[in-house]
Formats: structure tokens, C-alpha cells, sequence
């Protein structure tokens, strides 16, 4: 019992030494106006305007999706022949994966109904590389990363990994 009452004594002398908050050095005024530092601020904002815009599902094609995509096509009843047959497919598949409706509907206001779509297509192909699907599609459809989700691109790098030989 002494020693412990030894240590803790210690430990008060000890603490006793450390500075606080309170006994912290004055603030230091610097010069310059408020001007100065808005200017400051509005230059220091990331910059997007050297992202491209990825908004051109209209050059692909539904066949092209479909083929790539065997996943999400193999779900499906009937040949997808359309964009509106493809959305309607997408809609069906997105609450067996995990995403929520309204987090479906904000995407689709988000990025357009084709972007979301192949989204969802896309998602499913990728399955077992994918921890969380719903957190995936938050993030490439309503997320940080939306503006850099490329439907396009990421189709062809699909394309070309079912190409090559396990």
C-alpha cells in the first residue's frame, strides 16, 4: 500500500509541472486585414474546373452494357433491349443489393436515370471486389467521388479484364 501511495504522490509532483492551457503564450496578433484573409480563402478552394464532365452515357450503348454486365443481365426476365428497359432492371436490383430507394431516387436526381443505371450494373459485375455495395454506390452516385464516375471508362477496363485469361 505504501509504494502505491509513493507513486501516486510522484505522479501529482509530476503533474504539477506541466503546463495548461491557461498558462499558454499570449496570442499573436497579426498584421494584415480581414480582406486579406477572405482573399486567402477563396484562393485556397479546390479547383475542379480541370475534371472532365463524365455525362456521356448517350454514346453507350445498351448492348454494350448488357454484354459486359452478365451479372445484372443474367437477372433479368426478359432480353434488355432499352434505356427504359435497363432503369427498370436497375430499380429491381438495387434493394437486393443493399440500396435503399430514396438513396436510389437521389442518385437518379443526382446523375441522371442512365448513369445511375449502369451504376447499378456495374456494381453488381464488380460483386466480390466490393465490400460494401450500398456505401459504393452512395459514393460514385451522391458522394465525393460522383463527378469522377465515368460509366463509360469503367465499362471498357471491364471489358478488357473479362478479355484476358485467369
Amino acid at each position: 500500500m505504501n509504494e502505491y501511495q509513493a507513486l501516486l504522490t510522484k505522479a501529482d509532483a509530476a503533474c504539477e509541472h506541466l503546463s495548461t492551457a491557461v498558462d499558454g503564450p499570449k496570442a499573436t496578433i497579426l498584421s494584415g486585414s480581414d480582406g486579406q484573409n477572405d482573399r486567402h480563402h477563396s484562393t485556397s478552394e479546390k479547383e475542379d474546373k480541370d475534371l472532365e464532365s463524365f455525362t456521356n452515357t448517350e454514346t453507350l450503348q445498351v448492348e454494350t452494357l448488357t454484354s459486359v454486365c452478365e451479372q445484372a443481365s443474367a437477372f433479368a426476365a426478359n432480353k434488355l433491349r432499352t434505356w427504359q428497359d435497363v432503369q427498370t432492371h436497375a430499380r429491381t436490383l438495387a434493394p437486393m443489393m443493399g440500396i435503399h430507394p430514396g438513396t436510389y431516387e437521389k442518385a437518379t436526381t443526382a446523375i441522371g436515370a442512365q448513369r445511375t443505371s449502369c451504376a447499378i450494373f456495374i456494381i453488381l459485375q464488380l460483386g466480390n471486389r466490393i465490400r460494401n455495395l450500398s456505401a459504393y454506390f452512395h459514393s460514385i452516385t451522391i458522394g465525393r467521388r460522383a463527378n469522377q464516375f465515368n460509366p463509360s471508362a469503367l465499362l471498357d477496363r471491364l471489358a478488357g479484364l473479362e478479355g484476358r485469361p485467369a
